[in-house]
């Protein structure tokens, strides 16, 4: 048998080494995607943020498909179809969200046994209600009542089903677009803050006052920030805040759709409940911005005592003593009217309820899913701005290494 010549060894070497580091930088670059936290956000956020404007040009295509399909363009008709518009868009780029976010703290296994059970277990309390206490709730298109109770349990499990199945892709799809705009921007507007001059702001200095909060006794010196050390922990406290600061803010809104006597007039009880519901799915990237901001902790030096961005935040957002006082007014307004309020107040507790469940499912799934990696992303953005600005300007004072770790702050 005839030996292989050495040049042609040479040869055949060179090609196996050849295929080794190719084969090698391919796996480079998948570890680097997939195991690279910070690269693999970096991309989501790219890709997010880069079609995201064609994403909105295609849920105003639905939502326009809606209302034709509808003919009509009555004001009931015409919210639902806006919401039901961007739900089904939200739902379709919550499956990629879905796909492309962090593993999460809480087990998958878990979180799975979770979804599983909780339809059968609401389709019971539904219909468990439907007849005894809230008869009335027969009449939604909703609760299934053929008068057998084993085939409406089962056709009312998989109607809860696919609701809590498009809601998570919803909320999914809404925190993703929030995340990846605020990950790729927010750190450069933080740092922007150092610029305000709060005895005679420009135009943009009294954009950031407004939008912070910024007292005009406070001289800003600089910003820097102080996370909160909850590496590795779910935040059970956290969420629990962040589910009732959605919570307040939805029935704040919603309740001009349920006490407001136009609509109680024009619009079905059903309808209400459907349009305030698909509506509160998309109120908390209200919340989001200020949650993050303490969370990370931005603080406005000045010569007097460190002022915290969050809380400027959060009063722009609420006004609690005017929404309490619209609240009581429409009130006023139901009862001299004589309207059936008695029926009113069920469907508003009805929403109160589902307000309640969806409240904790969002924050739960932000925290779980999204809220680490949106931290440290927004810390890292922070800090690239702020050596950004030193390469600018050597002679600006900014401790770029200042951050205070460990933090107890409320």
């Amino acid at each position: 048998m005839r030996r292989p010549d050495k040049a042609i060894l040479e040869i055949g070497e060179k090609h196996v080494r050849r295929e080794i580091a190719r084969i090698d930088e391919k796996v480079s670059v998948v570890r680097k995607l997939y195991l690279d936290e910070s690269t693999r956000h970096d991309m989501v956020d790219a890709r997010i943020t880069r079609y995201f404007p064609y994403f909105l040009v295609m849920c105003a295509v639905l939502i326009a498909a809606l209302l034709w399909m509808g003919g009509t363009m009555d004001v009931q008709y015409l919210l639902r179809d806006i919401c039901l518009g961007f739900i089904i868009g939200f739902s379709l780029l919550g499956i990629y969200s879905t796909l492309a976010s962090d593993r999460g703290a809480i087990p998958p296994a878990v979180t799975a046994l979770v979804y599983l059970l909780f339809p059968p277990v609401a389709a019971a309390i539904v219909l468990a209600l439907a007849h005894t206490v809230l008869p009335g709730a027969l009449e939604s298109n909703f609760v299934s009542h053929t008068g057998d109770l084993a085939y409406d349990f089962v056709v009312q499990s998989v109607r809860i089903y696919f609701v809590v199945g498009v809601t998570l892709l919803t909320i999914n799809g809404v925190i993703s677009v929030v995340v990846a705009y605020f990950r790729k921007y927010i750190g450069r507007v933080y740092v922007s803050i150092g610029d305000v001059d709060t005895r005679n702001p420009d135009r943009g200095g009294k954009v950031m006052m407004t939008l912070f909060g910024i007292p005009d006794i406070i001289d800003v010196e600089s910003v820097d920030i102080e996370p909160l050390d909850d590496e590795g922990v779910f935040p059970v406290r956290a969420m629990f805040g962040l589910a009732f600061a959605m919570f307040l803010l939805g029935v704040m809104v919603c309740s001009n759709i349920f006490l407001n006597p136009y609509f109680i007039e024009q619009m079905e009880y059903g309808d209400m409940t459907l349009i305030a519901t698909m509506l509160s799915l998309f109120l908390p990237v209200l919340v989001f911005p200020w949650q993050i901001t303490k969370a990370i902790g931005v603080k406005v030096k000045s010569s007097a005592r460190d002022y915290y961005v969050w809380k400027g935040m959060k009063r722009t957002i609420y006004q609690s003593f005017f929404t309490l006082a619209v609240f009581i007014l429409l009130i006023f307004i139901l009862m001299y009217l004589n309207i059936d309020f008695g029926r009113v107040l069920v469907t508003y507790l009805g929403y109160i309820a589902l307000m309640a469940v969806i409240s904790l499912g969002y924050s739960f799934l932000y925290f779980n899913r999204h809220y680490q990696g949106f931290k440290r992303g927004i810390i890292k953005g922070f800090y690239r701005a702020k050596e950004e600005r030193i390469r600018a300007d050597p002679e600006e004072k900014a401790e770029v290494g200042g951050t205070e770790r460990g933090s107890s702050r409320p």
